[in-house]
């Protein structure tokens, strides 16, 4: 089974924009908390190396929660300098050179990047002092008792202070335990509101809205890892943004309408009609077959004639000639 962070996003995996982030502002070193029998490190490593990045893993027996993975991944680090702490699954244009320096500037023994949300319910809060010091965590309020919109935006600067405190061998929060012990013990605590892009790519719709948002070219190019990427040939009729793979067939008479994401070594048959839609590598679409809000996974064939609404199709897939699904659940 793929890991989440190798997920690819407009045919680059998900992890590789946070990659890409890192390498911007010179950091080296990288090492990643995974559990026992995680699959995709070697291609993990491989990605690291393209970006002149060293990868090493933290390998986790049981789970240890997002404080007690970075106790134990503590070991790896040769340096005793502040470091760096991401949530996996993020993808966001930070300036770390500022927040580091702020970290380092206020003595903090821990910052905590921030952005500003709409809907902050749906959150756990963050507020601050006026002086940019943490005050205190509100855990998903209701809307009547919403204070605030700063929401953690899964990233962090920890001294080694911190870490040292976190117990070892069992599941720690950093969220529920680490920080409010913080600021319990009057330890300094930042908060730094980042004003750029950032989304949280862990559900399906913000998959979908990262998509548009990297086609739409709202996310700085400098942090788009590089891809190879073709030009539709032929009668092939483009109605907006897409992006298309490599080594994959289009064959004459195929509408791509909306946004579309054509992964590689991709095929797409006759007269198919294609609209807001993603096909993850090796996909297969057969002749006169109309594809709408749907994402099609990995070595997936859909056959002939097909009519797919909504639709969300597994890896590996098979769906038969004159299949029909007409959904709410798809992009």
């Amino acid at each position: 089974m793929r890991p989440k962070c190798l997920l690819p996003l407009v045919n680059r995996p998900l992890l590789s924009y946070q990659f890409s982030l890192l390498k911007k502002y010179g950091i080296g070193e990288v090492v990643l908390a995974v559990r026992a029998g995680q699959p995709g490190l070697a291609e993990i490593t491989r990605l690291g190396q393209s970006f002149s990045l060293s990868v090493k893993f933290s390998v986790e027996k049981s789970p240890l929660g997002t404080a007690g993975a970075v106790r134990q991944a503590m070991s790896l680090f040769r340096s005793r300098e502040p470091f760096l702490v991401f949530n996996g699954d993020f993808v966001a244009d930070f300036n770390l050179e500022r927040v580091v320096r702020i970290h380092q500037e206020k003595k903090a023994w821990a910052t905590i990047v921030l952005t500003r949300v709409e809907k902050p319910s749906d959150y756990g809060l963050v507020v601050l002092e006026e002086t940019g010091m943490v005050k205190n965590f509100v855990e998903k309020p209701k809307a009547e008792e919403v204070v605030t919109d700063t929401i953690n935006a899964g990233a962090y600067v920890l001294s080694q202070e911190v870490v040292e405190a976190i117990p070892s061998g069992r599941n720690v929060s950093i969220e529920r335990e680490t920080f409010p012990a913080l600021l319990k013990s009057g330890k300094p605590v930042i908060g730094y509101i980042h004003y750029g892009y950032w989304l949280d790519v862990g559900s399906l719709p913000t998959f979908w809205k990262a998509t548009v948002d990297i086609l739409e070219g709202r996310l700085s190019p400098e942090l788009i890892p590089p891809v190879q990427e073709e030009k539709p040939v032929g009668s092939v009729k483009v109605e907006g943004k897409v992006c298309l793979g490599r080594r994959g067939l289009i064959k004459p008479g195929v509408v791509l309408r909306g946004y579309v994401v054509i992964g590689n070594e991709c095929y797409v048959g006759e007269n198919c009609l294609l609209e807001d839609v993603v096909l993850f590598d090796r996909a297969a679409v057969r002749a006169s077959t109309r594809l709408h809000h749907s994402l099609i996974g990995q070595a997936t064939i859909v056959g002939a004639n097909c009519s797919l609404k909504g639709a969300v199709i597994g890896d590996g897939s098979y769906l038969s000639d004159f299949s029909q699904t007409d959904s709410r659940n798809g992009l």
